[in-house]
């Protein structure tokens, strides 16, 4: 009996059964590749962030990269901010494409802060950073005076 009642419940999540992505950088709405979500399908959810523990954000120019796990960071954890995305499983396979799965960046699993969901998050394989990088003091790559006001917001709530 409770497991019909759950089923019931999931079937009123508009994302429920579909791939979750969150993104943070080129891959966002206000960024060129948005494109690749949008021509596969994707729907954003909204804005989210996820909380990477021993990871660092990166501004690499172009684009940014999350480095996780970052060898003896076992203190530290960034919250990164960005948007959730959820559709069919091409979303996944497109994505992997652009961000180069599983040799330039990996996806790894992380659960949002605010809308509770289960998300893959592309982080930059760690061969790829070099010494002396200088790592992002702020969480969000390059934000748009919308996804600013949003996250204004959320820390006055």
């Amino acid at each position: 009996m409770v497991a019909a009642t759950s089923g019931g419940a999931h079937k009123k999540d508009p994302d429920f059964g579909k791939v979750r992505i969150f993104v943070y950088g080129t891959l966002k709405m206000s960024k060129p590749n948005n494109i690749v979500l949008r021509k596969s399908g994707g729907t954003c959810l909204g804005y989210d962030s996820v909380t990477v523990p021993s990871g660092a954000l990166m501004d690499m120019g172009q684009f940014p990269g999350l480095i996780h796990p970052i060898e003896g960071n076992t203190e530290s954890s960034q919250i990164v901010k960005g948007e959730i995305w959820y559709g069919e499983p091409e979303i996944l396979r497109s994505c992997d494409i652009l961000e180069g799965h599983p040799l330039f960046y990996r996806r790894r699993k992380h659960w949002s802060n605010i809308l509770k969901r289960r998300v893959w998050v592309y982080a930059l394989n760690s061969e790829w950073i070099a010494e002396g990088e200088d790592f992002m003091s702020e969480s969000c790559w390059q934000p748009t005076d919308l996804e600013k006001a949003f996250w204004k917001e959320q820390e006055a709530a």
